[in-house]
């Protein structure tokens, strides 16, 4: 299993078009989860318009990057200064405080400590330094009247007349030209894009004519399975009752399923993109009631719980591909590292991204012992682009090199 990417609505919607229009050339995805069980969401499977309906329903949201740059001749002063870098944090968490007294927006904090802002820094090609801060989802009923706030200059004057005075204290001379505060609205996140891909010798085998139903069937069950315990275990969100906040398991999602046979290589590489919407109903919803019928997911219980996801996919197909009759050969007594029997590793190989073994090797490990995250970390560091084939001639392609 790949861990999962979250994508914003643009990113989304020019992703599976590809695939949608080109590689499965007009054919129909499948809906997941009890959300989409219900008629008003959406039927069992869906075209491209389809999709894009439930995606537009869905980003509701929009973002802020709030950044912060200091000259490059003042960054060539300060740069490795300790003292003058936690001065320019200070000034710009006392404008990010300000802001979000008098705005309706709130910025994200560091994972460990409530008390402080997530601020990244970094430097540019120019040589400035750059401080930047992400805000949480804006609704984006609310978004005009955000942006007029935000666009008036009285931030970026608190933030220039804070740090010149700071700096100046420190010996070190500036003036209001030498920062600048740029604020950019970016999309919200609409979905997780979490992707559970079967082991090599499974794709080669169904590659083979009357294997192809049996795979698929076994890979499509263990994928249900593995997608069931996320909705009963992992689909959590937030409300608040009585003025107090509290984090819920909804038990419900909606996700589109998406199947690809191949990987940037064209190599035999089957796998499962599940879209997870960004969207659950409130379990305590009640229609008298203020309370939102509809939440959004804190993605970040199913992303730190990706091994067991993926050891469920495993164990799963594992077991279905038993009971159709092909004999499995397990790597020690892991149950979730297992090969169809009659290939060789040279056969495995030969079919494989060779460069992320090559990549795991340098980090220190190798496929067989390495977790999901960074087996992904070798995938993204190696991968080359996406190309799209047609698919029959594809495997005609692939039966004669096998």
């Amino acid at each position: 299993m790949v861990p999962g990417a979250a994508k914003t609505a643009g990113a989304a919607r020019e992703y599976f078009k590809d695939r949608m229009e080109n590689y499965f050339r007009g054919a129909h995805g499948i809906w997941q989860g009890k959300l989409s069980e219900e008629k008003s969401i959406c039927k069992k499977s869906f075209d491209y318009n389809d999709f894009l309906t439930v995606l537009e329903k869905n980003d509701r949201f929009r973002t802020f990057d709030v950044k912060f740059i200091i000259s490059e001749r003042v960054n060539g002063v300060i740069r490795g200064d300790a003292g003058a870098l936690k001065s320019i944090r200070g000034e710009f968490s006392k404008v990010l405080s300000q802001i979000e007294n008098e705005v309706a927006i709130k910025f994200k904090r560091e994972k460990y400590r409530k008390d402080k802002y997530e601020i990244v820094f970094s430097e540019n090609k120019a040589g400035e330094l750059i401080a930047k801060v992400k805000s949480h989802n804006v609704s984006k009923k609310n978004l005009a009247d955000i942006d007029e706030r935000l666009s008036c200059e009285k931030y970026p004057e608190v933030f220039k007349k804070g740090l010149e005075e700071k700096l100046g204290m420190m010996g070190i001379e500036s003036s209001a030209k030498d920062f600048s505060m740029k604020i950019f609205a970016g999309q919200g996140f609409v979905g997780l894009d979490l992707v559970m891909s079967v082991p090599k010798s499974v794709s080669l085998t169904m590659m083979f004519p009357g294997h192809n139903e049996n795979i698929l069937k076994c890979m499509d069950e263990a994928n249900r399975i593995a997608l069931d315990y996320i909705e009963k275990n992992l689909i959590v969100s937030r409300i608040q009752v009585d003025g107090v906040k509290r984090r819920i398991l909804t038990g419900n999602l909606i996700a589109a399923k998406f199947t690809d046979l191949y990987n940037r290589r064209l190599q035999p590489q089957l796998h499962i993109h599940n879209f997870i919407f960004n969207t659950t109903r409130n379990p305590f919803y009640r229609s008298d009631e203020k309370s939102k019928e509809f939440l959004t997911i804190d993605f970040k219980a199913i992303k730190d719980n990706f091994e067991n996801i993926d050891r469920v996919f495993k164990e799963e197909l594992a077991r279905g591909l038993g009971k159709v009759g092909y004999k499995l050969e397990y790597k020690g007594k892991d149950p979730v590292n297992f090969e169809i029997s009659g290939y060789s590793r040279e056969q495995i190989l030969h079919f494989s991204r060779t460069e992320i073994d090559n990549k795991l090797k340098d980090l220190g490990t190798g496929r067989d012992s390495a977790g999901p995250h960074l087996r992904n970390a070798a995938n993204l560091m190696t991968r080359p682009e996406k190309v799209m084939v047609d698919s029959t001639k594809w495997s005609a392609v692939v039966l004669k090199e096998m």
